[in-house]
């Protein structure tokens, strides 16, 4: 049967969309046509094809344009239908409940024939065949009691698995296959099994307790006819034929309700397709329910689980363990008092509780697991629509280490954290195959390297099926790399979505042994196969020719292929031919999926090496720490890289933060030496990151303002040797950086080296013209060399006289003597421009001066003529427009000085005349 109750996490709607064992898909078929008739005959009718009002040869009769006689219809089909469900759900019902019926009592029934042996006189190997024999007959009987109960004849033919029917001589099995009773068969078998072994006095109970055996024994076959009845009549064929033709004729008038009563073509539609589709899957649940042990329909009750509980119920009888006997007291737990023996007893308890005691199971806080419960649960609480953690988990240091197990159908090895609410956490291998319902976290490793491992939910229960030891082959299960530190604590820093994890399945080898029988089985019911056509045993010679040939292996690979599923008998089928050779089962598919799928993984395992070297050595080229760092991450938790190399690139990494921090030190100092240095400590390492640019960056710029400076400050000097100098530096420290300036500075040399050759010339022959000529030339474009003010004491020797004329005229202030001595000496064109530029420059200020002096005297105010008098005073002007502004400006300054005191005097004498009450009356 289906199991369609809302899995973890998924939504109680989810059911309403499942097409596995549903009847939608089915009736959609039938009703679907249906209604796109209803859809085209309402088209039609709308158009009037069929003719109109009465006339109408659709909607034109009586019974269609009355709603009372469809009603009464529909209803007496509604009513057939549901009596009929009805009645199949009863037989339904009662199928299943009989079936658990009789299996209980004949689980019953072999109970008391194993508890029965116990004290017996007999031998311990004439008790142990009566054991084995009888336990091999129930598990007969069951299966054949299923298999006659369901209508598949494959089940007839191959039969229910069994509890290794092999046991059993040939000839009874061969009489078994060949009856046509099986049930009664193996059932009086079983009694005349009980009877011998009372006769031989094989039980240890007396003879009623042995009868027990034989009435629940009697009483399940009692309750098989039960089942019987209801697996193999039939409803009554009339009823279901009407309901049948009802369903039909119920079909075909439907359309043409819909035709009259709709309004719209889309109404029709849907209206048949409502109507129509749900009565048809009340039909098909109807038949589904009748027929409770049809296995080939998902919905009906499912023989091979009901024959696995069987053998199950029968192996737990022979089970070493189950026959030691019943639990002994421990010795604490009566001391010889009676009435604190008595008070102890009622002391209330769980087994699993008292197991969990024993294994040392005890509540953790926070302290000891190093975790802060309280701002994780508000972490937690904001980001988690699940469950909330624990604020305590229990953990034992017995058991909270590595232990191993089938999980999920996965052999690997596990670490359990803890107890978190009602389920074990546990921790798997991250390389686990099927992590799907599990999530992956990082941890640290003892060693300091971050990776990552699977995490778990199980019953808990289900630790029992966790074992310390186990005698895999290295290569058949899933093993951690590493050894952990802190798992607990990292386990709860994941959150509270551990808690909406779904709980993972624990399984035994046994529990795969027997699914897998039970799939081969279905698959043979199924393809109408024998199971013994699904699983093929070979002899060494064929499977190791099968592994060379079909799946390219060679001779050593194949030969530990063999050895593999030599040791492990639970899991692959084992035998010995007619000459006693070895055979094992080998399915090639099978094998070539495995094949494949082991051949992926560890191509993938090598891709994500290979690309998370790749990455690193990328990032190494380009020396950008993020992505050297991510890099890293990636390659230590994705990937198997060794710690040598991991070591390496975080070695290189860690340089490279350590020159990034002198980097920006350097920038923040801005200094060319200390950039100069860090940066060449950052191409030692490799470093060339955004700060490494940024560095260089101002490096250039500072040696380009080094450079620059440096000229600029030769040309102020004026020095040829200097400014050779300055060029030379500039264009070491500038090489490959900047040649800016560097051209100005050399043509300037280039004139600079002209005028000096010039004025070396002039000095030697002395003529005026010539050292005028080269000493402009050199004031023109900055030269301050010794030649320079050589040449200019030579040329001040010719031209003393006309020197000294400008120099009188200048210290004389008049205007138009200065204006005279200057236009005297152009003329002449002795003087060196500087000179004449020194002498001219006085002419304009003084000039201005007089402008000055001029508007203030026309315009009389006092403000106009100080400032032009300021200016005179600056320019050294003389003369009688000086004279008279100053003298103006005395009287205006007088006669301001008068106007000021009589004010003054004003105000004293107001002040006087203000009366004694005014006085008190202005305000403060």
């Amino acid at each position: 049967m289906i199991d369609y109750g809302a899995k973890k996490g998924q939504p109680s709607w989810f059911l309403a969309f499942q097409l596995t064992g549903s009847v939608f898909p089915h009736c959609f078929l039938i009703v679907f046509p249906i209604s796109v008739l209803s859809l085209v005959l309402k088209i039609l009718h709308d158009q009037n094809v069929f003719g109109e009002g009465h006339e109408d040869v659709v909607t034109g009769f009586y019974f269609l344009s009355d709603g009372a006689p469809w009603g009464g219809f529909s209803g007496f089909v509604s009513f057939v239908i549901v009596f009929r469900l009805s009645a199949a759900y009863s037989t339904y019902w009662s199928a299943y409940t009989t079936a658990n019926a009789f299996l209980g009592d004949w689980s019953g029934a072999a109970a008391s024939a194993v508890s029965c042996c116990r004290g017996s006189k007999c031998s311990d190997a004439k008790v142990e065949v009566f054991l084995h024999k009888v336990i091999r007959l129930f598990s007969m009987l069951s299966a054949c009691a299923l298999q006659e109960l369901s209508p598949r004849k494959s089940h007839q033919v191959w039969g229910l698995l069994t509890l290794n029917s092999v046991g059993i001589d040939e000839k009874s099995l061969a009489y078994l296959d060949g009856s046509n009773q099986r049930v009664d068969l193996c059932y009086h078998w079983i009694q005349q099994t009980v009877v011998d072994a009372q006769s031989d006095d094989l039980f240890g109970v007396p003879p009623p307790l042995v009868g027990r055996i034989l009435n629940e024994l009697s009483s399940g076959m009692g309750k098989f006819g039960d089942a019987k009845k209801h697996a193999t009549t039939q409803f009554n064929f009339p009823y279901a034929q009407t309901c049948k033709w009802l369903l039909i004729l119920y079909s075909v008038l439907m359309p043409l309700m819909m035709v009259r009563w709709s309004d719209w073509a889309s109404g029709a539609f849907i209206f048949t397709f409502v109507q129509l589709f749900f009565i048809w899957t009340l039909e098909a649940i109807t038949i589904i329910l009748e027929n409770p042990f049809d296995t080939s329909d998902r919905n009906c009750i499912d023989v091979f689980q009901l024959q696995l509980s069987m053998n199950g119920s029968l192996l737990l009888l022979l089970n070493p363990r189950t026959r030691a006997g019943p639990p002994e007291l421990s010795q604490s737990a009566l001391t010889g008092d009676v009435t604190g023996d008595y008070e102890a007893l009622q002391r209330r308890d769980t087994v699993h509780k008292a197991v969990l005691k024993q294994e040392g199971w005890q509540l953790t806080d926070e302290h000891e697991l190093g975790v802060s419960f309280e701002n994780e649960h508000q972490r937690c609480c904001c980001c988690c629509s699940g469950q909330q953690l624990p604020k305590e988990i229990a953990r034992s240091k017995s058991y909270c280490r590595i232990r191993y197990g089938i999980i999920d159908n996965q052999k690997t090895a596990a670490i359990a954290i803890g107890v978190f609410g009602d389920d074990l956490i546990i921790v798997v291998p991250p390389t686990a195959r099927k992590l799907k319902t599990s999530a992956l976290i990082i941890v640290q490793s003892v060693s300091g390297r971050a990776t990552k491992v699977g995490v778990k939910k199980i019953s808990i229960q289900d630790r029992h099926k966790l074992h310390k030891e186990h005698n895999w082959l290295p290569d058949d299960y899933e093993k951690f790399l590493f050894e952990y530190q802190d798992l607990p604590a990292a386990v709860y820093k994941a959150g509270g979505w551990i808690m909406n994890l779904p709980v993972a399945s624990v399984r035994r080898q046994e529990e795969l042994a027997v699914e897998k029988r039970i799939n081969e089985a279905k698959q043979a019911d199924k393809e109408g196969l024998g199971i013994d056509q699904l699983s093929t045993l070979v002899t060494f010679e064929d499977f190791i020719d099968k592994l060379m040939q079909e799946a390219e292996l060679t001779r050593e690979e194949a030969n530990l292929e063999w050895n593999r599923r030599k040791h492990l008998p639970t899991e692959y089928d084992q035998d010995t031919d007619p000459q006693g050779r070895l055979i094992i089962e080998l399915n090639m598919d099978t094998f070539k999926e495995h094949l494949a799928e082991v051949k992926k993984r560890e191509q993938t395992r090598i891709k994500k090496l290979e690309d998370a070297r790749q990455q690193i050595q990328n990032a190494l080229d380009h020396g950008h720490i993020e992505p050297l760092a991510k890099a890293i991450q990636v390659a230590e938790v994705e990937t198997t890289m060794s710690d040598k190399e991991l070591q390496e690139a975080k070695d290189r990494l860690t340089s490279w933060r350590l020159v990034d921090g002198k980097i920006q030190e350097a920038i923040a100092v801005r200094k060319e030496g200390v950039i100069r240095n860090a940066l060449r400590e950052a191409d030692e390492v490799g470093l060339k990151n955004a700060t490494w640019n940024a560095a260089s960056e101002l490096y250039r710029q500072l040696v380009i303002e080094g450079a620059q400076a440096h000229l600029k400050d030769a040309l102020e000097m004026g020095d040829i040797e200097h400014l050779m100098v300055a060029i030379e530096k500039a264009e070491k420290d500038m090489a490959g950086i900047s040649d800016k300036g560097l051209k100005e500075a050399k043509d300037r040399l280039v004139t600079w080296k002209e005028a000096q050759e010039a004025l070396c010339q002039a000095c030697e022959s002395k003529a005026p013209s010539e050292l005028k000529g080269s000493v402009d030339m050199s004031v023109a474009i900055g030269l301050r060399s010794r030649k320079v003010a050589l040449a200019k004491q030579l040329l001040a020797e010719h031209c003393a006289t006309e020197l000294e004329e400008l120099d009188t005229a200048m210290k004389a202030g008049d205007v138009e003597k200065l204006a005279a001595v200057l236009a005297d000496l152009a003329e002449k064109n002795v003087l060196a421009a500087e000179d004449m530029k020194r002498g001219n420059e006085r002419l304009k200020a003084m000039q201005n001066a007089q402008k000055a002096l001029q508007e203030g005297l026309s315009s009389n105010s006092l403000d106009a003529l100080r400032s032009a008098t300021e200016m005179a005073e600056e320019a050294k002007l003389q003369g009688a427009t000086r004279e008279e502004a100053e003298r103006k400006l005395q009287e205006l300054e007088a006669a301001s000085e008068l106007e000021a005191a009589l004010q003054e005097a004003d105000r004293m004498e107001a002040q006087k005349t203000v009366l004694p009450g005014e006085a008190n009356a202005r305000p403060m």
